[in-house]
């Protein structure tokens, strides 16, 4: 249950319904047609991301003015093969980056900053970004615990990205399947990540 909802991202969308906030999403669905593929463009204004709404790693991910030939092109390709993503970008990940909140069994473990190289959007380290230890901002804990949340079943562990979107905290992606947890960034982090497993394999031998 938790692979097939999660595997997908327009699960940003049920967030959104759900009151918590995070980036806007418009999915394209695998196949559309052309006029639907324009009406997604036009929703959006200035810089977008266009990407597969099943995927990771930004692979795939083409950042594009909302209005330019390439943008619509790459948007094309990806609706020929899959469903696809169409996203403002969040301007802020370019200088401050995405917060990511670790979570095993529910319970908040640590956070990271993850930061891109100079003039790229994309943190990941593959394309030059880095990776700080950070402290959550309350605030920010509350939208990563409340989107966690809404995951179809609890989970041993999970990541939530936020990004800043108007100066508030947005979930980005939320990432319960196969998240890197960066249990080397926080000394107690490996060992609140084998406590939970442990409890859960004991409960399981139980039964």
């Amino acid at each position: 249950e938790v692979l097939e909802w999660n595997s997908h991202k327009g699960y940003l969308r049920e967030l959104r319904a759900r009151g918590v906030p995070a980036i806007e999403t418009t999915v394209v669905p695998h196949g559309a047609p052309a006029d639907v593929q324009d009406a997604a463009m036009r929703a959006h204004n200035g810089e977008v991301v266009v990407k597969p709404a099943v995927g990771g790693g930004a692979v795939g991910a083409l950042r594009a003015h909302a209005t330019d030939a390439a943008a619509r092109d790459h948007l094309a390709a990806l609706a020929d093969s899959g469903d696809a993503l169409v996203q403002p970008l969040a301007a802020a990940v370019t200088t401050h980056g995405e917060v990511s909140l670790i979570y095993f069994g529910g319970e908040f473990s640590h956070a990271v900053r993850k930061i891109p190289a100079a003039g790229d959007y994309r943190v990941q380290m593959e394309y030059g970004g880095r990776v700080e230890p950070c402290e959550p901002s309350n605030v920010e804990l509350a939208v990563a615990t409340a989107a966690l949340a809404c995951a179809p079943v609890a989970t041993t562990y999970g990541r939530v990205d936020l990004v800043s979107v108007a100066g508030e905290p947005a979930v980005m992606e939320l990432e319960v399947i196969e998240p890197q947890l960066f249990l080397d960034r926080h000394p107690a982090a490996p060992r609140r990540f084998a406590g939970q497993l442990e409890r859960e394999l004991s409960a399981t031998g139980r039964r």
